[in-house]
């Protein structure tokens, strides 16, 4: 079982939470009463905390009766009952030109009716992004609200300061400024991105191969 990314900071994972049933079910439809932890990605698995030989993903809990019935209705009036489509969490992939432009574009949607935090919102790809909308099929964009922000790849590791001035602008201290300002816009943005040198060539997970043709020592 892999979980969606390599690394997670504390402040988004919640752990030692409990299930008496009725909320989530096993990949396999056995519905699930325990422990369980998740992650601001959305992911939830079993268990308090994350094992890798233990955990299991956990889904919404959702019964056959209300299954069929969806079912039947639909067969019945022809109309979709799931007009729109949750977001579903998407880690940006890149490639060798994005490093070559030195920033790519993120995206990300928050739930409305939510508390300010991190667990309120969740990365998507740009396909999910344009398809934001009030009516017809895609993220409801009743319940959710979207942002999209500049993300630098390459640079010096941080500002560059000459005779009191900056010169050069940072990867991790212009990513820090770019969440910043948008964390007022979409509050919660700075507790769930707060790694500045994600996706980086200074990223300890970015490619060898990257870093060697980017980072300028």
């Amino acid at each position: 079982m892999k979980r969606l990314k390599l690394y997670y900071p504390e402040n988004q994972i919640v752990r030692n939470l409990y299930t008496s049933g009725k909320q989530f079910m096993l990949e396999t439809g056995i519905e699930y009463i325990g422990f369980y932890h998740k992650y601001s990605t959305g992911e939830v698995y079993t268990e308090s905390g994350w094992n890798e030989f233990q955990s299991k993903k956990l889904i919404p809990y959702r019964d056959s009766y209300t299954i069929e019935n969806n079912s039947v209705y639909r067969n019945l009036t022809k109309t979709p009952v799931d007009k729109f489509v949750a977001p579903i969490y998407y880690f940006p992939i890149l490639k060798e030109s994005d490093y070559v432009n030195g920033f790519v574009t993120r995206y990300f949607v928050r739930r409305n009716n939510v508390s300010t935090d991190a667990f309120a919102i969740i990365e998507i790809n740009e396909s999910q992004y344009s398809k934001i909308t009030t009516v017809g099929n895609g993220v409801n964009g009743n319940l959710y609200t979207g942002i999209e922000i500049p993300w630098k790849l390459t640079g010096p590791k941080n500002d560059v300061i000459t005779d009191g001035i900056k010169t050069e602008s940072g990867v991790e201290d212009t990513n820090e400024r770019i969440v910043t300002v948008n964390n007022v816009k979409m509050p919660g943005l700075l507790l769930y991105v707060n790694d500045f040198i994600e996706l980086s060539i200074y990223s300890p997970v970015t490619p060898k191969s990257i870093k060697d043709k980017f980072l300028v020592m």
